[in-house]
């Protein structure tokens, strides 16, 4: 009898034996498996990251457009403008709040907000006003087949992707001696370049309206010298007119072309060069 105690109470403690190792090897295992979720999550996290860092939008460096190298025929006060345009990444709306203050009065005070960050910018210097220092021309180029009219001037632009551009003249920079200064500005409308400060400018719509402006040195500003346009009816030329003060006084038609023959007698030849 003694001796079935003693081996019940044997088998008892060699189950509880059991019991507690089984239970510690589970604890164990958990913990194990525990840890290998943990590390395989925190592998699958980080093949996350890396996954969302390889197909994340990279950061991109601003494009400028850059002269390659300073040409020394540019006389300073005009590469002090040039460098402003150059500041200006393409595509800026220089309308927009966060830069109209720099156009307005401060690092950009120079540039024409017509034509800061647009493309194709290009640049001319000639001496329009006849005082022996050149003036600074600016425009954009595109390609002459699509950008120019009939009987338009084409011109070479050194640094073109097209071997023959349309420029459209926007801006005309003057210097007095003591402050470089806007002296015409175009939006839209066409621009041609004549010997004797002349400048053709050229409206669009039906009556193709004409205007003459000629550098006056005491305003340091062009004025208009002629102002003419078609008399249309019904869709025909019916008349020629000429501006005097507010009011429009017909004219003869040798009148008309003696007045475009008058401004446009000499064409400025220009060069062109890509302002990178």
């Amino acid at each position: 009898m003694k001796k079935t105690k003693r081996m019940n109470a044997a088998l008892f403690l060699i189950c509880l034996v059991l019991m507690i190792s089984g239970c510690e090897r589970g604890q164990t295992a958990k913990v194990q498996e525990d840890n290998t979720e943990h590390a395989e999550t925190s592998t699958e996290s980080s093949e996350t990251k890396e996954e969302h860092a390889e197909t994340a939008i990279p950061e991109t460096e601003t494009a400028y457009f850059s002269l390659e190298e300073e040409p020394s025929d540019i006389p300073e006060v005009f590469m002090d403008v040039l460098k402003q345009y150059l500041q200006i990444p393409v595509g800026t709306n220089l309308y927009s709040d966060m830069y109209w203050e720099k156009v307005t009065q401060g690092d950009w005070k120079d540039v024409y907000e017509y034509l800061g960050g647009a493309e194709n910018i290009c640049y001319s210097l000639s001496d329009l006003t006849n005082d022996g220092f050149p003036e600074l021309i600016m425009g954009s180029y595109t390609d002459a087949d699509a950008g120019h009219l009939e009987g338009e001037k084409v011109f070479q632009v050194q640094g073109s992707v097209w071997e023959n551009s349309y420029v459209w003249i926007y801006v005309v920079y003057y210097y007095n001696g003591s402050e470089v200064k806007q002296v015409c500005e175009c939006e839209g409308n066409r621009i041609e370049l004549y010997e004797n400060g002349i400048i053709h400018y050229s409206g669009g719509g039906v009556s193709q309206p004409m205007q003459y402006l000629q550098f006056q040195t005491d305003t340091e500003n062009y004025e208009t010298g002629a102002y003419i346009e078609l008399k249309i009816e019904n869709g025909e030329v019916t008349g020629y007119l000429k501006a005097v003060g507010d009011d429009y006084v017909e004219i003869t038609e040798d009148e008309y072309h003696q007045i475009v023959e008058q401004y446009t007698t000499s064409p400025v030849e220009l060069k062109w060069t890509v302002l990178k």
